[in-house]
């Protein structure tokens, strides 16, 4: 469809049919307040936004329409105060958010990656790094207090 056969409107009442020797089956209609497409809805030529009154109603008696042919579209108003904008909101075809159903699987994976991952490799070497900070700070340690301990064993008090 394109934006010169297309209906905007405000839904007045949502109504679900359900057929009671059918089951599972539910039809879902929309009744709506038509903006009438002549009075009430303009295209910019060259931008091409809808613009609707939704002051200017359809008069037809053909208010419904199925849930699955409708598009979710939402109204703006101009932030002009002038007088050819009075009434008139610009049309925002927006995506509407889906349901999406969990699926009834009851069998849960364990997340672990099919390939071992290698483990980076930390060297220790004697070489001396420059420590100073780049603004201009020196950090001094005194290390003469510290009494040196071998790797792997615990210092415990008495």
């Amino acid at each position: 469809m394109n934006e010169e056969s297309d209906f905007y409107g405000i839904i007045e009442e949502i109504i679900q049919l359900t057929y009671p020797h059918i089951p599972n089956l539910h039809i879902v209609l929309l009744k709506c307040h038509w903006v009438d497409p002549i009075r009430g809805m303009k295209v910019h030529p060259r931008h091409h936004l809808i613009d609707v009154n939704l002051k200017k109603l359809y008069q037809k008696d053909d208010p419904f329409i199925l849930a699955q042919q409708v598009v979710q579209v939402y109204f703006t108003e101009y932030p002009s105060m002038k007088r050819d904008k009075a009434g008139w909101m610009v049309v925002r075809k927006i995506k509407a958010q889906r349901v999406v159903n969990e699926s009834k699987c009851t069998e849960t994976f364990a997340y672990q990656p099919e390939e071992v991952v290698p483990v980076p490799i930390v060297a220790t070497d004697n070489q001396s790094y420059d420590l100073r900070d780049l603004n201009g700070l020196q950090l001094v340690v005194d290390l003469s207090m510290v009494q040196q301990q071998a790797v792997g064993t615990s210092r415990r008090s008495a």
